[in-house]
């Protein structure tokens, strides 16, 4: 767990409600709360308690144990908000959900307390209500100037799941909620949540190279609330003009619409524009007979005045347990601090449950299937030999490294050694019963956008991949542990990465037979080094692309 360095989150930054919408939904779905709570210097009946307050990294590792869960889909962020109104999980606020859905059948009337309301979820960022029509929103949300927003990312598709889902108190569908503009820095967003290489250049959002993006600048629109930026934007950059990033092309990561065409993203703000159905006349009057008008009004400004007054009551509470906190965060800070050192480590190359496993007990080494890459810059070492400036051949390396990285993580791979200016890649591996047909085509699409990437830097790549067994786990002392690989498996793949020509993927056979006809190849016979006469099998394209 890290902990961004930024005094904010020293605080009491966001509410126990916020755990316990995530415990709720994940219960439901067969997760153990022991697995999201535990070791986080908090008891479970402190974070059970939806009246209480937790910093901020410490309800970021509760989202990322969710999402490890998961598959690592954010969407269930937004579906945990969407089943809040229904699943519970707000402590006090039930109170006052429940009165103004039994009283008034009008989502507006809830969907106006929202940035009111947004005070007992967190103190991380601000809302203000821009329009508010009988049917539809605009909400503009700001995080604090000492918050950042990539980090606190999941708690984006919550928040907007809280929103839908109040229309559905009436049993109406959910609002429909679009982010319209959002203040994440997009790159440091795909990269840092999703391993996904982007970059800006010349005014472009490039993602492995393709256009995502382009570079906008922003156009003030005359609001009731005043001169507020709500997604109009001119092509013609002005230096006095906010810029932003516009989508131009869709990305999704697992199940989640991560860009949107005409999403302007690296904002200032954030603008969420919602809509809603509104009850019928019948419905209306159904849930308004129950109790004479006045009378709710009444009602309901007096629960609105007893739930103020919890709130400023747990506030109070606050400042009794914050030394405590104080003291657990301190203690937990240097556990931590000697924890992450080794997780960076071990991170650098290894996915994040592998790595979690590693840092809570031993992997003893088992065998285990998968597919193994090999990827090598043809000619680097003459290069370096015979070059003077080494200062733009080394920043092609890393930059190798960097786009590598990514194509094979963002396809479910993990770089596992970077040997000189060749890497090895690793599609699964170490868990059981994986789905090793998918896996073989994503280490194959990995493959060719590679290829293509590193040719546009002016390079030329071999790559070698093969499926089948190795032994897998932590071999070693137990002071200097590490992950390795070993078989026939590695040392196959790692022969056809050296024997492959210019910008030729090789693929074994058992590869080939796992693909079947879902590539086309070409057939031809090969001595490797240390394991004579072979057949392999240069890759030519998947079967679905239309041959040149």
């Amino acid at each position: 767990m890290s902990f961004p360095n930024n005094e904010q989150n020293s605080d009491l930054a966001v509410s126990t409600r916020n755990v316990n919408l995530i415990l709720k939904y994940c219960a439901k779905r067969g997760l153990n709360q022991e697995a999201l709570i535990s070791s986080l210097g908090y008891p479970a009946k402190y974070l059970t308690d939806a009246d209480g307050w937790i910093p901020l990294p410490i309800f970021q590792e509760i989202t990322k144990r969710a999402r490890r869960f998961f598959d690592d889909d954010p969407t269930i962020f937004y579906e945990m908000g969407l089943v809040s109104t229904t699943e519970g999980g707000l402590g006090a606020l039930e109170i006052l959900k429940r009165a103004m859905a039994y009283l008034f059948a009008d989502p507006r009337l809830l969907i106006k307390k929202v940035p009111e309301y947004n005070s007992y979820f967190n103190r991380t960022k601000e809302m203000e209500m821009i329009e508010l029509k009988p049917d539809s929103a605009i909400l503009k949300i700001r995080f604090y100037p000492s918050i950042d927003s990539v980090y606190d990312f999941n708690s984006g598709p919550l928040v907007k799941g809280i929103i839908a889902s109040i229309p559905t108190i009436w049993k109406l569908p959910p609002a429909d909620v679009s982010e319209v503009m959002l203040e994440y820095d997009v790159v440091r967003l795909l990269r840092e949540h999703f391993s996904i290489f982007a970059e800006i250049k010349d005014g472009e959002l490039l993602i492995e190279g393709q256009a995502y993006g382009k570079e906008v600048g922003l156009e003030w629109e005359y609001t009731p609330k005043g001169l507020v930026y709500l997604g109009k934007y001119k092509k013609n950059l002005e230096a006095i003009s906010p810029k932003g990033i516009l989508i131009t092309k869709s990305l999704n990561y697992k199940k989640y619409a991560l860009l949107i065409p005409g999403q302007i993203y690296n904002a200032p703000y954030f603008i969420l524009k919602a809509s809603w159905k509104n009850p019928s006349f019948v419905m209306r009057m159904r849930q308004l007979l129950p109790l004479p008008f006045f009378r709710g009004r009444d009602y309901l400004e007096d629960l609105e005045k007893k739930t103020t007054d919890l709130q400023n009551y747990a506030r109070a509470l606050e400042e009794s347990v914050k030394e405590r906190n104080k003291m657990i965060l301190e203690e937990k800070s240097e556990i931590e601090r000697l924890k992450n050192e080794l997780s960076s480590i071990l991170a650098s190359q290894l996915p994040p449950d592998l790595v979690h496993a590693m840092t809570t007990h031993k992997l003893l080494p088992k065998r285990n299937w998968g597919i193994v890459l090999f990827a090598d810059l043809v000619g680097f070492s003459k290069r370096a030999h015979a070059a003077e400036d080494f200062a733009s051949l080394f920043k092609d390396l890393n930059r190798f490294f960097d786009l590598s990285n990514s194509c094979v993580k963002s396809r479910g791979g993990w770089v596992y050694k970077y040997l000189g200016d060749a890497i090895m890649a690793v599609f699964g591996g170490y868990r059981e019963n994986e789905n090793y047909v998918e896996l073989a085509e994503k280490s194959i699409e990995a493959s060719q956008k590679i290829v293509r990437m590193v040719n546009e830097m002016g390079w030329k790549i071999r790559i070698g991949i093969e499926y089948g067994d190795f032994i897998a786990g932590e071999i070693g002392p137990s002071g200097d542990r590490v992950w390795d690989f070993l078989g026939e498996t590695v040392n196959f793949a790692f022969r056809l990465g050296q024997q492959a020509e210019p910008n030729e993927i090789l693929l074994g056979p058992n590869i080939i037979e796992l693909m079947k006809r879902k590539i086309v190849c070409q057939e031809k016979n090969i001595f490797l080094k240390g394991l004579g006469e072979q057949k392999i099998f240069t890759f030519l394209r998947f079967s679905h692309e239309v041959a040149l």
